[in-house]
C-alpha cells in the first residue's frame, strides 16, 4: 500500500505535468480538507446549539405554560364548583324571599280587611252613641228649663230618651231604681210628681255613662288604628325588604349563571391548551433527543475522520515516505514498479497513508470530492 500511494503520487506528477512534490500537494489538499471539515463542524455546532437553545427555551416555556394551564384548570374548576353551590343557595333564598313577600302581602290584606270592619263598626256605634248623647243633652236642657212632665212627654226628645233608657238595660252603670224612676216619669200621664232635680240628676249620671262608653270606644278605635298602622308599616318594610332581596338575588343569580358558563369555557380552553402543550412538549423532547443523538454521532465520525486525516498527513510528512518518493523520481516510468517493490512491506508509511486517505471518502464537499478523485487516481496506479 505504501509503494502504491507513492507510485500513484509520482505517476500523478508526471501525468499532470507538475514539478512540485505530489506528496506535498496531497498533504496540502488534506490540510485544506481538514480545515474545511473543522469549519463545517463549527457551523454545524452553531446550528446545533441554536436548535438546543430552541429546545430548552420551548421546553421551559411549554412546561411553564402547562403548569399555568394546570393551575388555571384547578382554579377555574374550583370557581365553577363554588359558584354552582352559591347559585343553588341564592336560588333557594330567592324562593324564600318570594314566599315571605307573598305572606307579608297576604297578612297586610287580612289586617286591612279586619281594620276596615272594625272601623265600620266603630263609626256605626259612635254614631248611635253621639245620637244618644244628643238626646240626653236635649232632655236635660229641657227639664232644667222647668218644662212639666205632661208637656215633655209630648216632645220628640222624650221619645228618644225613653228608647235610650230602655236600650241601656243592664249594660248601664245607672242604678235600676233610678232607671225605673226615669221610665215612670216618661210613662206617666199627668203632672210631674218627683222633684225635677232628681230626674235631671239621674239623666246626668246616664249621660256620664254614655260619655265613658263613647270615649272608651274612641280610645279602642284609636288604639286599634295605631296598632294597625304599626302592623302596616312593619309589613310594608317586610315587603320592601323582600322585594329588594328578590331584585338583588335575581341579579346575583344571573351574574353567577354567566360566570359559571365563562369559567367552564375557560377551564375547557385551559384543558385543551394543556393537552396541546403536553403533546408538543413530548414531540419536542423526541425531536431534541434525536437531534442530540445525530449530533453526537456526526461529531464522533467527524473527529474520527479529522484524526485519520491528521494521521495520514503525519505519515506522508514522514521522512520514510519522502525518501521513498525521492528515490522513485529519477525514473518516472519505472518508478511505479520500483515504488511498489519498495513499498511491499505491509506496515510501511505509504501503505498506512493510502489507507488513511481512503477512510476520508465519506465526506461530501467539493474539495473532498476532488481529493477523493485525486486519491483514487493515485490508488489506481498501485
Amino acid at each position: 500500500m505504501r509503494s502504491g500511494i507513492l507510485a500513484v503520487v509520482s505517476g500523478a506528477s508526471v501525468v499532470m505535468g507538475m514539478e512540485a512534490n505530489p506528496i506535498r500537494r496531497v498533504v496540502t489538499l488534506m490540510q485544506d480538507m481538514q480545515k474545511e471539515i473543522e469549519s463545517e463542524g463549527e457551523k454545524e455546532k452553531e446550528l446545533y446549539e441554536k436548535f438546543m437553545c430552541y429546545c430548552k427555551g420551548n421546553t421551559d416555556n411549554l412546561s411553564k405554560a402547562a403548569e399555568e394551564a394546570s393551575a388555571a384548570i384547578e382554579s377555574l374548576s374550583a370557581a365553577v364548583k363554588s359558584e354552582k353551590a352559591e347559585k343553588a343557595q341564592v336560588t333557594e333564598e330567592l324562593a324564600q324571599h318570594k314566599k315571605d313577600r307573598a305572606d307579608a302581602k297576604q297578612d297586610l290584606e287580612k289586617a286591612t280587611e279586619i281594620r276596615n270592619k272594625e272601623n265600620k263598626a266603630f263609626v256605626e256605634e259612635s254614631g248611635d252613641s253621639k245620637a244618644n248623647l244628643d238626646a240626653m243633652n236635649g232632655a236635660i236642657k229641657t227639664l232644667e228649663k222647668g218644662m212639666g212632665a205632661s208637656m215633655f212627654i209630648q216632645t220628640p226628645t222624650a221619645t228618644k230618651l225613653k228608647a235610650l233608657v230602655q236600650t241601656l238595660g243592664m249594660s248601664s252603670s245607672v242604678d235600676a231604681s233610678d232607671r225605673e224612676t226615669v221610665m215612670a216619669f216618661l210613662e206617666q200621664s199627668g203632672d210631674y210628681v218627683p222633684q225635677s232635680g232628681q230626674i235631671v240628676g239621674i239623666l246626668k249620671n246616664m249621660k256620664d255613662d254614655l260619655d265613658k262608653s263613647l270615649n272608651g270606644a274612641i280610645s279602642d278605635e284609636e288604639a286599634a288604628a295605631a296598632s294597625f298602622a304599626e302592623l302596616k308599616a312593619a309589613k310594608r318594610k317586610e315587603i320592601e325588604a323582600a322585594t329588594s332581596a328578590i331584585e338583588s338575588k335575581t341579579e346575583r343569580a344571573g351574574q353567577l349563571a354567566v360566570s359559571i358558563v365563562q369559567n367552564q369555557n375557560a377551564a375547557d380552553d385551559a384543558t385543551k391548551e394543556l393537552g396541546d402543550s403536553q403533546k408538543f412538549l413530548a414531540n419536542l423532547a423526541v425531536a431534541c433527543k434525536e437531534k442530540t443523538a445525530d449530533w453526537e454521532a456526526r461529531s464522533k465520525t467527524r473527529q474520527e475522520e479529522i484524526a485519520a486525516i491528521s494521521e495520514a498527513i503525519a505519515v506522508l510528512n514522514d521522512d520514510d515516505a519522502l525518501d521513498i518518493f525521492k528515490k522513485a523520481l529519477p525514473s518516472p516510468v519505472a518508478a511505479p514498479a520500483a515504488f511498489l517493490q519498495r513499498g511491499a512491506t505491509k506496515n510501511n508509511a505509504v501503505v498506512k497513508a493510502r489507507n488513511l486517505i481512503a477512510a476520508t471518502t465519506r465526506y461530501f464537499s467539493r474539495r473532498l470530492v476532488r481529493l477523493r478523485t485525486f486519491s483514487t487516481t493515485l490508488l489506481r496506479s498501485t
